[in-house]
């Protein structure tokens, strides 16, 4: 198998994966097209690394050192080859895996980001703003900000996983000094939230937390849909994403 023919296998495998009903066979294969992407792993680019990673975020299993340490050598010799699929993909990988990068790592990740804001979509937005609060708490202030205002200008395309997870962020990383920005940016939130009514039972319940802690209290046809959605839903679909 060559690395693009290991890395579509994996994720497949990991799309596969169902974490509340794991399947023995499923992660044993994985296990062995793991192993040899460790035998081939030189030979990987930096688009195909960052998405065995996200195979093993998804299957929650903890990565090798070889694989670990190919994403951090990539990135340093290659950082002008990253995307924001793969900068959004990063992020999201080792906040499901729970681990924070280096330092030098970390900086990479904020510079691509900062850099190419302007091209992210809805999903990689919600992604990096969850992302990076899990892994610092409070994300460098600049960059949290401008991901918000870009944010603002396609809340409207945000589906409701997406809006359940922005509102995580907002509210995990919020501090006292919030901006006109962040109140236009809740304001739409709530805004969106009632339009989209289509919550699982656990984005309903973090939409109504973080909206509350940001003193932001749901009403009307939101306050009903989320309450519905909390007593009736069926799905417990994890909210802390997909991509």
């Amino acid at each position: 198998f060559s690395p693009g023919h290991i890395t579509t296998l994996s994720y497949a495998l990991s799309r596969m994966h169902n974490p509340d009903r794991p399947s023995k066979r499923v992660l044993t294969f994985f296990d062995a097209v793991a192993a040899r992407a460790d035998a081939l792993i030189p030979n990987f680019t930096l688009h195909e690394t960052a998405t065995l990673l996200n195979s093993y975020a998804r299957l929650r299993k903890p990565p090798s050192d070889t694989i670990l340490g190919s994403v951090a050598l990539l990135l340093r010799q290659n950082p002008t080859e990253l995307h924001p699929f793969e900068v959004s993909n990063l992020y999201w990988s080792y906040a499901k895996l729970e681990l924070r990068p280096a330092s030098e790592i970390s900086q990479i990740l904020e510079r691509a980001t900062e850099q190419m804001i302007n091209e992210f979509g809805p999903q990689g937005l919600s992604n990096t703003l969850w992302a990076m609060i899990k892994l610092q708490s409070q994300p460098p202030p600049r960059l949290f900000k401008a991901l918000q205002l870009h944010a603002l200008g396609q809340i409207d395309s945000f589906r409701p996983q997406e809006v359940a997870n922005l509102v995580w962020a907002l509210a995990s990383g919020h501090t006292n000094e919030s901006h006109p920005a962040e109140k236009r940016l809740l304001i739409s939130l709530h805004r969106r939230a009632t339009a989209v009514d289509s919550f699982t039972k656990t984005e309903a319940s973090t939409v109504l937390w973080g909206l509350t802690r940001l003193s932001v209290q749901p009403k009307g046809l939101l306050l009903d849909s989320l309450k519905r959605n909390i007593e009736g839903a069926q799905n417990h679909r994890d909210s802390s994403n997909e991509l």
